[in-house]
């Protein structure tokens, strides 16, 4: 089977090959003419030798070329991986050498942080005698499916980085072919829809559910070259008029800052569907409130491309992730324990999310990894989860995060959720050795424009945690650090503390945080535990 033919069937009908595809840059891209880029672009490629099983990193922004890079590379048997643009030259040529890339396609705007990858043919879009866009623009238009086993390789994905270096994530063609679970089960579309999600492609929610998902059922989707902003959303939604919007919470609450006018077409689409990480009670509220409308949650992940669980326009269940979607089996189990070793737990007993899921990838890179995370067909999610008695799965956190104090217990994302709300927009907990090597909890908060008095938190927030459950240190920043996808970087702020706590020498050289910034934020502030 070759997973492009079967995402491409639905467009291929006389009828939707005149439908849109893709609006990009205020013009529309039908599904005819896509289809004749995406095989341009695969002959493009094929005359640049890639072979059946080859890798093929893709640095580039959002564009009609990368969708037709994507399945051109599929159509031919090569292997896409779509690259994390905001990554660092040592992540680049980590990844290049980690995939055994021969070629790595980039747009010329990356051409400086590629400067340093060797080994690999650096092959830019820009144009030029031997550039992507030339060989695209003088290729055939014409080429055929290659014929491929359920279980050879599809495309790769990269891991986010919320715990550290980057995994690649295999995907078979059998995996590629469960693409659109949401559009189908969930949302109900069909060929007529218009879905806007505001994620770039390298990401797997938005591979999915902004291109191949989409694709599958013969709909249009928006991209944008440029990263989203809620300005330009709120125009592009006025003037597109699209059927779902699809971001990650913090996007809504970065929407909800605007005006009411450019807020106004936000009350005619039907459906917001969101990911990535826990949706905060006041962000769903004031969008219902605003719109109209209802935020759908919904979760997945890298290793399973297609979303696990989601909530129901209609049925949604605050704070939890949904239920499982079809042909996805799950187990909780406590950590530490595999498949086959113990009893799974029941409802309302939080432990570890283990997912048999029609789109698992197969396997990591990496032995020792795929080892650790894959059992008979389970896979460990690493996160902790309960279920209740309706089938609704809540999130609560890493279950690498959870630890016992005095002897009990706690959850960071209890904490988490116990400081939202007044004066508290953002909060993450995350767990630090202290000086003594003891593990305890340190809380970043982010306040809103009037700002948090920590003492005045600390004594609302205490009555309502366990005495055990107060972080040992609680700090506010202006922003929490995220990766280009959205989700907190948790080890960001676990370096950020342990850098505060452990300085250097009176006479040697001041130490560093993420990314070469400085190891406290100019802002923060310290509150000593009672």
């Amino acid at each position: 089977m070759n997973a492009a033919e079967l995402i491409l069937a639905r467009s291929m009908e006389p009828a939707v090959r005149v439908r849109p595809a893709i609006h990009f840059n205020g013009g529309i891209v039908t599904y005819a003419e896509l289809h004749a880029l995406v095989n341009r672009t695969a002959n493009a490629f094929l005359g640049l030798g890639v072979l059946r099983g080859d890798r093929v990193p893709l640095l580039l922004n959002d564009s009609p070329l990368y969708a037709a890079a994507i399945l051109g590379l599929m159509k031919i048997g090569a292997v896409p991986i779509p690259l994390n643009t905001k990554l660092r030259c040592e992540e680049y040529k980590f990844i290049a050498a980690d995939c055994g890339a021969k070629l790595l396609a980039h747009d010329p705007a990356f051409a400086d942080v590629l400067s340093e990858v060797a080994g690999v043919k650096l092959l830019t879009t820009k144009e030029g005698r031997d550039s992507l866009t030339r060989r695209v623009a003088t290729a055939s238009s014409q080429a055929a499916f290659a014929v491929l086993e359920a279980e050879d390789p599809c495309f790769w994905l990269y891991s986010s980085g919320t715990t550290g270096a980057p995994k690649g994530i295999i995907h078979t063609q059998r995996a590629a072919a469960e693409s659109s679970k949401i559009m189908r089960e969930v949302l109900g579309f069909d060929e007529t829809a218009v879905v806007f999600c505001t994620s770039k492609l390298f990401f797997a929610f938005a591979l999915d559910n902004a291109l191949l998902g989409v694709f599958r059922i013969g709909a249009a989707t928006v991209l944008n070259e440029s990263w989203a902003d809620p300005e330009t959303v709120a125009a592009q939604a006025a003037r597109i008029k699209p059927d779902a919007l699809l971001t990650v919470p913090t996007f809504f609450r970065r929407l909800l800052q605007l005006d009411v006018e450019k807020l106004a077409p936000f009350l005619d689409c039907p459906y917001y569907m969101t990911g990535g990480e826990r949706v905060p009670d006041s962000v769903a509220q004031k969008w219902q409130e605003t719109t109209g409308h209802e935020l759908v949650p919904c979760y997945g992940m890298s290793e399973t491309f297609c979303n696990s669980f989601s909530n129901f326009p209609g049925a949604v269940r605050q704070g939890s992730c949904g239920r499982a979607l079809g042909g996805v089996g799950t187990m909780l189990l406590p950590r530490g324990v595999r498949p086959g070793e113990g009893e799974a737990l029941g409802v309302d007993e939080p432990g570890v999310l283990w997912l048999l899921h029609p789109a698992l990838a197969s396997r990591y890179n990496s032995e020792q990894k795929t080892a650790e995370s894959f059992v008979e067909g389970w896979f460990c999610t690493n996160d902790q989860f309960r279920v209740d008695a309706d089938g609704y799965w809540f999130h609560e956190g890493r279950a690498d995060e959870l630890l016992k104090v005095a002897g009990q217990w706690v959850r960071p994302q209890e904490v988490e959720d116990a400081v939202l709300g007044e004066h508290v927009r953002e909060a993450a907990c995350v767990v630090v050795p202290d000086a003594d090597g003891f593990e305890r909890l340190a809380l970043y908060v982010v306040a809103d424009e009037q700002g948090v008095d920590l003492a005045e938190l600390e004594a609302r927030v205490r009555a309502s945690l366990p005495a055990h459950s107060w972080p040992k240190w609680v700090r506010t920043v202006g922003e929490l650090p995220r990766t280009p996808t959205g989700k907190v970087q948790k080890y960001r702020l676990k370096e950020l503390l342990q850098a505060e706590i452990s300085p250097p020498p009176a006479d040697g050289p001041a130490s560093e945080g993420a990314e070469g910034e400085p190891p406290a934020a100019a802002d923060a502030q310290g509150l000593a535990p009672a």
